[in-house]
């Protein structure tokens, strides 16, 4: 192989170092970019699940305070209807004693008007009779209603009107993290995409000039070899056919 061939090819393998050199640090800062981004991720992750405990957290205590709501207005349900089933036929009455209490009245007036004043103080004291027991009816319907009353202002009390803000809040907090999250999340992932393609061009890169290295380390063996066999090989002297000539001319000498 000639040496324009030699460096042809150390030219290519110093170019291919030089892009695996390039394609390590676009790698390198794609590597770092996606760990600050999984980081986020991480971070924003925890903050989700913070908010979601918090969340169910005023979930569960509005629930507890809810059904504790129930239960005690159903119990005032429950006292209030049963006092209204009492006060009810207790209405019908006195309703009944007042318009009894009505005809008696003026019937005494109108037997009054007649002369007859014997009847109409009769007819006047079963009137009176009558009021009497309907305002004996109407104080126990009363005495009934404020009993309503007074369970109603007991439960309201004992289970006031739950405030759902604080649950409301926690909701927004959590949806607002996790929100954050999820668009972190796509960031990491789109970043983690671009550093395994940036990774599987950096090994394409590291493999050409590992190629072109091992070529270029095998050509100089090649020609170091050459060389050595160049070295090693015996050049036949110029007055080599003399020599049995002059041995045959010795051992004549030698022989006389």
């Amino acid at each position: 192989m000639s040496n324009y061939d030699l460096d042809r090819i150390k030219a290519k393998e110093q170019s291919a170092f030089q892009r695996k050199q390039e394609a390590w640090a676009v790698y390198d800062a794609a590597k770092t970019r996606a760990s600050e981004a999984h980081d986020v991720m991480m971070s924003a992750w925890l903050e989700r699940c913070e908010a979601r405990n918090e969340m169910n957290q005023e979930y569960q205590a509005i629930k507890t305070a809810n059904d504790h709501y129930r239960e005690v207005w159903d119990n005032y349900c429950k006292v209030r209807d049963y006092t209204n089933s009492l006060i009810e036929p207790l209405r019908a009455k006195a309703d009944l004693e007042h318009q009894r209490m009505k005809v008696c009245f003026d019937q005494a007036s109108s037997e009054y008007e007649l002369g007859d004043k014997v009847n109409a103080a009769a007819l006047s004291r079963e009137g009176h009779e009558h009021k009497k027991r309907r305002n004996e009816l109407n104080a126990e319907i009363s005495k009934l209603c404020h009993k309503i009353k007074v369970a109603k202002e007991e439960a309201k009390l004992e289970a006031p009107k739950t405030d759902g803000s604080v649950y409301r809040a926690a909701k927004a907090k959590f949806e607002e993290k996790k929100s954050i999250h999820t668009k972190a999340e796509a960031e990491f992932k789109r970043l983690k995409d671009e550093r395994d393609i940036l990774k599987d061009k950096f090994i394409s890169a590291e493999n050409e000039y590992n190629y072109l290295k091992k070529k270029n380390l095998q050509n100089e063996a090649s020609e170091a070899e050459a060389r050595n066999s160049k070295k090693c090989k015996v050049k036949t002297p110029s007055d080599v056919r003399k020599w049995p000539f002059k041995l045959v001319q010795f051992s004549s000498r030698k022989t006389s």
